[in-house]
């Protein structure tokens, strides 16, 4: 994800994978807003990130148009039927003339990934950053110990035998 830019980000899965690349979104420092025209919070001094789902082309619409504005977006998209798919992929080739994609469906956000808590979430993304582990636990200000055994957790969680399989596996989902 490009810091400067709002991010365009499209879920085909669950509101929970959803909700974990909100989270994702929100720990890169993006003020996260519901719906397509809901006025930005005052504490937001630049773009934010508009969220919502889409279901039929008025909303599709709406999303490409807040794209257009400058904000980011965070869609849950639900392609069911061949309209519903002709939809999402009208949507997806709309936002990539906009700026880089982030489309995640169904296996690369999926609720069949092992799901980690916030803080496995953001000693990953550091380790994945190319953080050793010692400074990713100094910046988490935990200590190497329960560092870890955070990144214990995760490997048994993905089933991966050493660190560099589960950065792997984790930035496949």
């Amino acid at each position: 994800m490009d810091e400067g830019q709002p991010p365009l980000v499209v879920v085909e899965g669950t509101p929970g994978d959803v909700a974990q690349r909100r989270r994702f979104v929100e720990r890169h420092g993006w003020v996260v807003v519901d719906g397509w025209r809901t006025p930005a919070p005052r504490t937001a001094t630049g773009p934010v990130v508009r969220a919502g789902t889409v279901v039929d082309s008025e909303g599709a619409a709406a999303v490409v148009l807040a794209a257009l504005e400058g904000d980011g977006v965070l869609v849950h998209a639900t392609a069911s039927g061949g309209t519903g798919r002709e939809l999402v992929d009208q949507l997806c080739d709309d936002l990539r003339r906009i700026g880089p994609l982030e489309h995640h469906v169904g296996g690369s956000a999926s609720s069949d990934a092992p799901v980690l808590d916030d803080d496995q979430e953001r000693l990953i993304e550091l380790l994945a950053g190319g953080m050793r582990l010692g400074d990713a636990a100094a910046a988490l200000h935990i200590s190497r110990r329960t560092a870890d055994r955070r990144l214990a957790a995760a490997r048994l969680a993905y089933g991966a035998p050493t660190t560099a399989a589960l950065l792997a596996a984790h930035a496949r989902r």
